[in-house]
């Protein structure tokens, strides 16, 4: 079992139940004291013989029903059952976000989005910035960096930092341009490797640019280890899917995330 990284994405999940984090990690190792690395059965048969197992219903306590499983349990095996059932679960969905993430790297600089040109060319820029994360700390140094590395790459944009998009709302685009041979307009978004961050940012510059063709960006710093990878690009995912089916008539959206290493 991957501990830390499944503790990582626990503390994520609930990162207000230390305590569910604890036990859902105990869970699980005391699941592998009698069916050994939850690992090797995920890749047998993403652990659904386990699960089965683990499976003791309200039918089989009123029979005393032996139990599948030869897990001990102290207490209430129905519902002790359905706890190492769920934290089982719960890992199998873990380990899936991991594999994915770890399968598919977006700071690959071979894997360069191919369904629209404008995105493809800004793409390829944007993801050979050279990150310093000691220098790059500071959020606003890199803001100043990257529009200045995409102003001498790419001068067929007007570039401009801190971009009021509406007169109704206050939200700001950390750096924008303004194509000048074409109606694209690039939307590139400062943050963390946090998946809400991510997710709420594009949904809000969608809204407000609903009518305009848009190449969104999301170009994502360093978090803390309680930012996993795998849940950022989940959403860069998320993002990708919501953009291709926003994109009706002449108002084309494109999404792509990429995590700075």
């Amino acid at each position: 079992m991957k501990k830390e990284e499944f503790k990582k994405w626990l503390e994520y999940k609930y990162p207000d139940s230390p305590t569910t984090v604890g036990n859902r990690i105990s869970n699980c190792l005391n699941v592998e004291k009698f069916y050994n690395d939850l690992d090797i059965h995920i890749k047998k048969d993403n652990c659904k013989t386990i699960i089965e197992e683990l499976t003791y219903t309200t039918e089989d306590e009123r029979s005393n029903s032996i139990p599948k499983h030869p897990v001990v349990i102290n207490g209430n095996l129905r519902t002790g059952s359905a706890t190492l059932k769920q934290a089982v679960r719960l890992y199998v969905d873990f380990y899936s976000d991991y594999i994915n993430t770890n399968s598919l790297d977006t700071n690959n600089k071979s894997d360069v989005p191919k369904d629209n040109n404008i995105l493809s060319d800004v793409y390829n820029k944007v993801i050979n910035f050279n990150y310093d994360i000691k220098k790059h700390a500071d959020v606003n140094v890199l803001q100043l960096e990257v529009i200045e590395y995409l102003k001498s790459l790419l001068p067929m944009y007007e570039w401009d930092i801190e971009c009021h998009i509406s007169d109704k709302y206050k939200d700001r685009v950390d750096i924008m341009g303004v194509s000048k041979t074409s109606d694209y307009i690039v939307v590139i978004e400062l943050d963390a490797h946090r998946a809400d961050q991510i997710a709420k940012k594009f949904v809000s510059r969608m809204a407000l640019l609903m009518e305009r063709k848009v190449v969104y960006i999301a170009l994502c710093y360093p978090g803390t280890d309680n930012m996993p990878k795998p849940e950022a690009q989940k959403y860069f995912n998320y993002c990708t899917q919501i953009a291709k089916q926003l994109s009706t008539g002449a108002a084309e959206k494109h999404f792509e995330g990429i995590l700075l290493q």
